[in-house]
């Protein structure tokens, strides 16, 4: 989901690695979260597991959470939930991953001397920005 919002992020990757009790390992399993950005394993045997989560390239980290019913809930890192112990008919649930909207910004290229608003050197202040022009050696 969206920090802050709680806006569901579709498609995001979502891989289930572990190992039964009895030592085997469990084969990778894969999945990607749908409208509600949510997702879901089913059929695991008791064993331990990792949930790791493919960077949607859109966002930007933030905080990850594990979750409960599982008989141990784990550990959370970055895009990795893991150490997550399962028992025998165990429904871990609410096992997520945040993300930050990257914000864009879009600043029009203006030739500033063309444009009037000053010649030479110069330093011009807009929305928290700093632009400073240079004297190119032409100029000088």
């Amino acid at each position: 989901t969206v920090a802050g919002t709680g806006a569901p992020i579709d498609g995001v990757t979502i891989t289930l690695t572990g190992t039964a009790t009895d030592g085997s390992p469990i084969a990778p399993m894969t999945t990607t979260t749908n409208a509600s950005g949510t997702y879901s394993f089913t059929g695991l045997v008791a064993g331990t597991y990792t949930v790791t989560e493919t960077q949607p390239t859109t966002y930007t980290d933030s905080l990850d959470a594990v979750g409960t019913g599982a008989a141990t809930a784990g550990v959370a890192g970055n895009d990795v939930l893991s150490q997550i112990t399962l028992a025998a008919g165990n429904a871990a649930i609410n096992y997520n991953f945040t993300e930050l909207v990257i914000p864009t910004v879009e600043v029009p290229v203006v030739n500033l001397q063309a444009a009037g608003i000053f010649g030479g050197f110069g330093i011009l202040l807009m929305s928290g920005l700093r632009l400073r022009k240079r004297r190119t050696a032409s100029q000088r």
